[in-house]
Formats: C-alpha cells, sequence, structure tokens
C-alpha cells in the first residue's frame, strides 16, 4: 500500500525573508528551483510595469525576490501585497525543493 505525501505550508505568519534565502540557498543545487525563482522574479517585474508609480514605489527596486524579502523586512509597515507575493512564492518554492 502506498503511503500518502502530505504537503504542509505556512501561513501569512511565515517569515518572509529567512523562507526565501533558504530557498535561495538550496536553489544553489536544485536547477529546477533556481529557474522557478528567476521566472517568479521576471513575472513580478513584468506584473508591476502595468501598476500606476504610486503602487510600484511600494515594491522598491529589486534584481530578485531575495532583494525583495530584504526590502520587506525593513518596512516599519510592510505591505501585504509584496508579503503575498513572497508567501506564495515561498509556498511553490517549497513544493519544488
Amino acid at each position: 500500500m502506498a503511503h500518502p505525501h502530505i504537503l504542509l505550508f505556512g501561513d501569512q505568519l511565515v517569515e518572509k525573508h529567512p523562507s526565501v534565502k533558504q530557498l535561495y540557498s538550496i536553489s544553489k543545487s536544485r536547477p529546477q528551483l533556481r529557474r522557478f525563482l528567476q521566472e517568479a522574479t521576471d513575472v513580478v517585474h513584468h506584473q508591476l510595469e502595468s501598476l500606476v508609480p504610486e503602487e510600484r514605489q511600494r515594491f522598491g527596486v529589486f534584481t530578485d525576490l531575495l532583494e525583495l524579502a530584504e526590502h520587506y523586512q525593513t518596512q516599519p509597515h510592510p505591505d501585504e501585497t509584496i508579503g503575498a507575493v513572497l508567501l506564495t512564492t515561498v509556498q511553490l518554492g517549497e513544493f519544488l525543493s
């Protein structure tokens, strides 16, 4: 009899920066995860182009999602749109790792 696999994902209380940092560390030895993180960064950059400047400004300037997570962590009142982007990336990335 096959044993079922259960995946548990963190929720909105997950620390985003350490989780994203861990994914980038794991991605050094996992090409599929590295490609996912690059493509996720590209998608976020592309979606930001459709926002008005005031909304885009909340994300700051970043070259990858680790930089975005660092920006998010330093904010006194982090924008939860950024938090949702990071959380979703962490959940999918953990699935791939």
